[in-house]
């Protein structure tokens, strides 16, 4: 799209910006996360030496925030002098409704919010002398706490430890539970806090740089790998037809989207090449062609390169009988036109002038084609989407609303048309809102477009429900009201969005004429199916399960 119709026309336009604004599925979805890497004995070493540099103070509020996450949610914060301060406690837990205890995660959950429990915390190497101090302070409190829990930054042997709890327990009555390093390490590397105790200690640690793989990501790799050992299964044993071909042109698209280095996506679009010359199928020649071209443009942003490669489509395209192969050449002169008219190429490299004349050309004679109505009405609207781009370029408003009309007849007329893509028509008039919203014609064309949808999808939803009755007759063994229904679904099918649909609905129709011995009307049918499953193959050089089927 040209500056003048950037939101920002400050902006400097950038394709694969652009594109992934709006169609994301086509890029890698796995994020690089750059995280802090906390080794144990890093954090091992620094609990053993906190004294030595005054940090109790962060040793306390780490403990805090730990015993939170581990212990109970609801810790008041300190708000004495350190070491106890005149509650004589480090922290204590605070009453909560038992309702909201239901959203903790903790062990002893509804105990942490409705009794009052203690906490002290240390970092001396006298640890005992200090336990006994701080738990003869929680107990002469008088404030009725059930639980006193120590928290200390030495490691204490365990049998060292019990005895201590069970002594401290019965002079004072009270529950202790002394925690020392081994509990605070294990709780730090065992449920992820590491970020807790780097930010609350003021650890100086490496940053790591990984790779989190989205699913879209991990579902392209498996089929990437399954494509590339077939491949090479191909290639050894000589098979190097119009399949392989396919395969290597999927393959190189699927290293696009996950965005590999451009070197090994470029290797792949050449193999791709050669494949397709070698099978001698103009189709996928064009489309090898004109996928690396797409990729050069909104992947690497190569403009050089992409007006290389656009000769090189335009001359496959030239002259075809295939209105796809002309919808490729208009996608690839859309770009080259904003481009010129952007200056990323230079007009005289672009050649503007004479490739719009030979597109309009070709879609021209496209226009003239007799018998095939589909085709005509797509050329015609490919011809008004080119004369829309130019008006606007050109500041021609009246001729701009003008096609815009037009444009609108062509979406009333394709309707019924069996060939015509509606979808991605669409897609265009939605983007076009963002760019020449501000026409008075765009929102005629607009309205028509929803309107068209609506019936369309109506009857899409209705012959659904039609198929599957009619499916369900005919495996009852009611073949005339199968033909009845499916008949009922046919007239809502015939369209290109649903034509997989179509051709199934057609096959069970032939199924049931042949039941009831309609055998001319039964191979009539079926004959229609296999030529509009074919046709995927003659357009898009797609082979699909329903092609030897039907």
């Amino acid at each position: 799209m040209p500056p003048e119709f950037l939101p920002n026309p400050e902006a400097k336009f950038s394709p694969r910006a652009f594109l992934r604004s709006r169609r994301p599925e086509l890029f890698s979805d796995s994020a690089v996360e750059n995280s802090a890497k906390l080794d144990r004995s890093l954090l091992e070493y620094h609990l053993d030496s906190l004294t030595s540099r005054k940090e109790e103070g962060l040793f306390e509020t780490f403990a805090r925030k730990l015993a939170a996450r581990e212990i109970c949610p609801n810790l008041l914060p300190q708000t004495g002098p350190t070491g106890g301060g005149d509650s004589k406690v480090d922290t204590e837990t605070h009453p909560v409704a038992d309702a909201l205890t239901f959203a903790w995660i903790v062990a002893d959950s509804e105990s942490a919010g409705r009794d009052r429990w203690a906490f002290a915390f240390s970092a001396k190497a006298d640890w005992q002398a200090k336990v006994a101090s701080d738990i003869k302070k929680i107990a002469e409190t008088k404030r009725g706490y059930q639980k006193a829990f120590f928290i200390a930054s030495r490691y204490i042997p365990d049998r060292l430890r019990a005895n201590v709890e069970d002594e401290l327990r019965r002079k004072y009555r009270l529950a202790v539970r002394i925690l020392d390093r081994a509990w605070v390490l294990d709780r730090v590397f065992a449920n992820h806090h590491e970020e807790l105790a780097i930010s609350e200690l003021h650890l100086e640690v490496p940053k790591m740089s990984s790779v989190r793989k989205g699913p879209q990501d991990l579902q392209a790799e498996r089929e990437l790998a399954e494509l590339e050992e077939r491949i090479a299964r191909a290639a050894q044993n000589q098979q190097r037809g119009l399949p392989f071909a396919t395969d290597c042109i999927e393959a190189a698209k699927l290293s696009r989207g996950l965005q590999r280095p451009r070197i090994e996506t470029e290797g792949r679009f050449a193999r791709a090449k050669r494949a397709a010359l070698e099978c001698k199928n103009s189709s996928v020649r064009l489309e090898a062609a004109y996928q690396e071209a797409w990729t050069t443009y909104w992947w690497f942003e190569d403009y050089p390169q992409f007006n290389a490669l656009y000769g090189e489509v335009e001359s496959y395209a030239t002259g075809s009988d295939n209105v796809h192969e002309l919808e490729l050449w208009d996608n690839l002169w859309t770009i080259l036109h904003a481009a010129v008219m952007g200056k990323e190429i230079d007009p005289a490299a672009g050649l503007l002038a004479e490739r719009t004349n030979r597109l309009k050309a070709d879609l021209d004679r496209m226009l003239a084609v007799e018998g095939r109505p589909s085709a005509a009405m797509h050329a015609r609207a490919l011809r008004l989407k080119m004369d829309l781009q130019l008006h606007l370029t050109a500041g021609e408003t009246d001729q701009a609303n003008a096609t815009l009309r037009k444009l609108k007849g062509v979406v009333r007329e394709c309707q019924n048309l069996l060939g015509f893509p509606w979808e991605p028509l669409v897609t265009i008039v939605t983007e076009l809102a963002d760019f020449i919203g501000h026409l008075g014609a765009f929102d005629e064309l607009f309205e028509t477009v929803v309107t068209v949808s609506e019936k369309r999808d109506g009857e899409l939803a209705t012959a659904c429900l039609l198929l599957k009755r009619g499916t369900a007759q005919l495996q009852a063994g009611d073949s005339y009201a199968a033909i009845r229904t499916l008949g009922r679904a046919l007239l809502r099918l015939y369209k290109d969005e649903s034509r997989v649909d179509l051709v199934n609905a057609l096959g069970l129709c032939a199924g049931a004429y042949e039941d009831v011995g309609l055998l001319w009307a039964a191979r009539g049918t079926m004959l229609q199916a296999a030529s509009i499953a074919t046709s995927d193959f003659w357009k898009y050089s797609d082979i699909t399960s329903a092609q030897p089927a039907t």
